[in-house]
Formats: C-alpha cells, sequence, structure tokens
C-alpha cells in the first residue's frame, strides 16, 4: 500500500471505475478505495475527502469533469434520497452490464475458474413497475402527521413517498389512496392515536394475472376494532382488493412480520396463476416480486431437468409455496418439497389441490434436517436457499447422497461462488453454466441460476 494516504478535507481528482453494492462510485487513489455518491463508471471528478471506514475513504463531490453517456434522469424524483432504488441515475443497459462483470469478478476471485455465464435471460424492458409485492414503513408523528415511504439509506429514516416507481402501477396506485384514507381517519380521530401509533409496515400484494391485491396491516399491538373499521372501508371501496389482514410484530427486531395474522376483512389470501399454474398467496409467504422474470427462469429450471430422463424424482429445497415443485410435477416427475415455513407449506399443500397435482409431497421443517432423508443418487435437487447461502451441513449432505442434477438459485453471487467452490472440490460435480438474470432493476441486487451437473458416473 501506498504510504501516502488520504487526508481529510483534501479534493482530489479521480476516475470511476465502478459501483459499490449501494450504487455509489468506486474509484482508486494512490492505492487507496475512495467512495462517491452519485458517480458512475468513466466520469472524472474532484472529490473531497470526508472519513474512512474499514479500508475505504468515503467522499463528497466537488465538480463532476464528465458525464457519462450511461447517465440518466431517475423517473423517481425522491431517487437521491430513497434507498430503496439505488442505480434509477444509471441506464438499464449499464447496470445490467455492471451486475454481469461484478458476478464474473466474484466467480472468478472465489472459484478459481473459468466458468461459463450467459446472459440468455436477460430481457430489456420492465425496468420500473415490475414489483408485486411493497412492504413500507409507517410511522404517525407527533403532531399526528402521516409518514409512508422507504427508509433513507442506512438510516431509519423513512422518506415520505405518494408513488413508486419500481412497484407495480396498480400497487403504487393503491398505495396512495391508502396513505388518503389514514390520514383522513387521523384526521377525523376514527380511532385512537395509540392505536396509529402501533402501526409499522403496511404490505401490499399483488396478483399480477388476476389483479387482486392483499393489504396487510403489520402493528405492535393487536387493536382489531379500530383496523377492521378501515379494512372494512377498503374492501368496500376497492373491487380489486380481496382482503385485508393484521399481523402482530410486537418484537423489537429488523423482522418485518410476526408470527401471527388475522384477517380483517375479505379473504386472507390473493389467488394467481404462474406457470399455468392457480396459486393462492398469503402475506408472509415468500414468492418472487418480479413475476414475468420468475416464470421465465423456473420454466428454465423445468426444461433443463426434463431433458434427463435418468432423474425419478427431484427434491425442491427451500421450496416455499410450491412455485418450482408444481411446475415440474406437472411434467410427471415426483417432486418432494422442503420449507421451514409452515404457513408456506400449508400453502404449497393447497396449491397442489388446486391444480389436481398428487405426485407432490411438502414437509415442514430445516433442510439440513431432512435432506438426507429424501435424497438419492437419481434425484435432482433444487436449492433457492437466503442470502446467507446454504449451511455447511446442507453441502456436506449433497457430497455425501451425490444427486445426479442440481438447480441453485440464488439472490447473493458471493455466497452462490462460495458454495459452488465447495460443491466442485473434490470434482464430483462441475458447474454446467450460470445464468444472471435481472429480478431488481435500479438496484445492484443480482438472481442468478447455476446449473450443475455430477461429473462420477
Amino acid at each position: 500500500m501506498n504510504n501516502i494516504i488520504p487526508k481529510i478535507g483534501n479534493v482530489e481528482d479521480i476516475i470511476c471505475k465502478d459501483i459499490d453494492k449501494d450504487g455509489h462510485g468506486i474509484s482508486e487513489w494512490n492505492e487507496w478505495i475512495l467512495v462517491t455518491p452519485d458517480l458512475i463508471p468513466g466520469e472524472k471528478a474532484a472529490v473531497k475527502i470526508e472519513y474512512k471506514s474499514g479500508s475505504r475513504w468515503y467522499t463528497s463531490l466537488s465538480n463532476r469533469k464528465n458525464e457519462s453517456q450511461s447517465r440518466c434522469q431517475p423517473l423517481c424524483s425522491i431517487a437521491e434520497t430513497c434507498g430503496s432504488c439505488t442505480t434509477q441515475h444509471i441506464t438499464g443497459e449499464e447496470q445490467w452490464s455492471l451486475k454481469v462483470r461484478n458476478l464474473k469478478h466474484i466467480i472468478q476471485s472465489i472459484i478459481k475458474l473459468d466458468i461459463r455465464v450467459d446472459s440468455i435471460l436477460y430481457s430489456k424492458g420492465d425496468s420500473y413497475g415490475y414489483r408485486n409485492r411493497a412492504l413500507v414503513p409507517i410511522q404517525i408523528s407527533n403532531r399526528n402527521e402521516l409518514l409512508i415511504g422507504y427508509y433513507k439509506l442506512k438510516t431509519h429514516t423513512i422518506v415520505d413517498l405518494n408513488i413508486c416507481t419500481v412497484l407495480d402501477t396498480r400497487l403504487s396506485s393503491l398505495l396512495y389512496l391508502i396513505k388518503n384514507d389514514i390520514q383522513d381517519f387521523i384526521k377525523h380521530n376514527k380511532f385512537p392515536s395509540l392505536h396509529l401509533t402501533s402501526l409499522r409496515h403496511i404490505c401490499l400484494r399483488l396478483a399480477t394475472n388476476t389483479d387482486q391485491i392483499l393489504i396487510t396491516l403489520v402493528s405492535k399491538k393487536k387493536y382489531l376494532i379500530s383496523y377492521t373499521q378501515i379494512a372494512n372501508l377498503w374492501v368496500d371501496k376497492f373491487p380489486f382488493v380481496s382482503g385485508v389482514t393484521l399481523n402482530i410484530q410486537s418484537d423489537n427486531n429488523n423482522r418485518v412480520f410476526g408470527r401471527n395474522t388475522f384477517k380483517l376483512a375479505g379473504q386472507d389470501h390473493v389467488e394467481d396463476t404462474f406457470c399455468g399454474l392457480k396459486f393462492i398467496l398469503g402475506t408472509t409467504t415468500f414468492f418472487q416480486v418480479n413475476s414475468s422474470q420468475a416464470e421465465k427462469i423456473v420454466k428454465h429450471i423445468v426444461h433443463w431437468i426434463e431433458l434427463d430422463k435418468s432423474i425419478k424424482s427431484v427434491i425442491d429445497a427451500y421450496c416455499g409455496v410450491g412455485a418450482i415443485s408444481l411446475p415440474i410435477a406437472k411434467k410427471h416427475l415426483f417432486v418432494i418439497g422442503i420449507e421451514i415455513h409452515e404457513q408456506s407449506v400449508i400453502q404449497a399443500r393447497r396449491n397442489a389441490s388446486l391444480n389436481n397435482i398428487k405426485n407432490c409431497k411438502f414437509h415442514n421443517g430445516d433442510v439440513k434436517a431432512l435432506l438426507d432423508k429424501f435424497i438419492k443418487t437419481n434425484t435432482a435437487l433444487i436449492i433457492d436457499p437466503p442470502r446467507k447461502g446454504l449451511d455447511p451441513e446442507v453441502i456436506s449432505i449433497i457430497l455425501k447422497k451425490l444427486p445426479i442434477k442440481i438447480a441453485y438459485l440464488s439472490c447473493n453471487p458471493v455466497t452462490l461462488a462460495r458454495d459452488l467452490k465447495a460443491l466442485i472440490v473434490n470434482r464430483s460435480y462441475k458447474v454446467e453454466i450460470i445464468y444472471p438474470i435481472d429480478f431488481f432493476p435500479q438496484t445492484t441486487h443480482l438472481e442468478c441460476l447455476a446449473l450443475i451437473s455430477r461429473t462420477n458416473f
């Protein structure tokens, strides 16, 4: 490392080379990493050194000396302050290029092998209005003013909004109307202020193909009578609102949902179609927020498994409500789904029954506790773990039982690369290909599908 270190308050000239996970520009100065908000690759700037955190120096923009052709005007008026979108100032094509480049760098640096990365599943467009679900923090100020919006980056300060450009327009429009209704209840004292200040989040879930919307209020306390008033108003007022539920989250932590959910009005779910099947989706169950991209990648997994006639059964670990399990079972393969979230398993079973699919069984429990019981050598394995990736015990079970094919769907390229390295270490497996897919435009997040085949036949 160069002995010349940045000095706080100094202004230095830099060239932006990349962006970090928050969408801030990354540059090098005398072998030090500098981070600058609102700077994108290819732009030259004079930046002021502000502070050091870890091995990086954080700076502010003093003067942008040139503007990249990849810079664009954000569609959202609060994009600079809201912490939900981080790359609206970058064109969609350049966002994708940066994501794929970062993925390739991570794979190469961790696995240290040339693994094919194919962008065939990428499609331009639909970079706005794609989210079928909103989890929006809500606060009532001391002046009884309503704040609904996402948190400012790395804070718990809500940036108030009326519309959200990445939400499906049906959700964004409803959010605005809901906000007005709650504000009207506040203005006319229709329920106690204590009940209002207990509200933590509003969750909106859209059934993309049926237009149904489920509203969920997340509260610290179970004020059923007060909340039922406004729930009945919404069900009567909006024909597309299938129901309203109340989730109780009284714990002082960052989890959005608590254990208990109550129906306030209408239904406690929405009904949608996905990959040609009917699905019921509740308040707390997981389902991909980008329906069109999710359907594309599920169809690709189903086709890949269907091509291998040696596969006799499929295990769908972390199966959720059966979004991958049921399309595979529809192809007459026997499928076992494993899921730790009890409500998801209940809904997966309902979804199987709804579609008259009998060759699919769902089990509630931890993957590392159940996987060894079901996995066989002529089994294909689908894994869609949380961001932290696979538990080492799960990897050990896979390497012991050696399923014939593995489809690994990941929302975190770093943990994906780590797990792939562990799976191929003894050459029992090879990574055929990795498909990046843009589930989350206007952010740095990237979904990936890795297709893995056993080598020791």
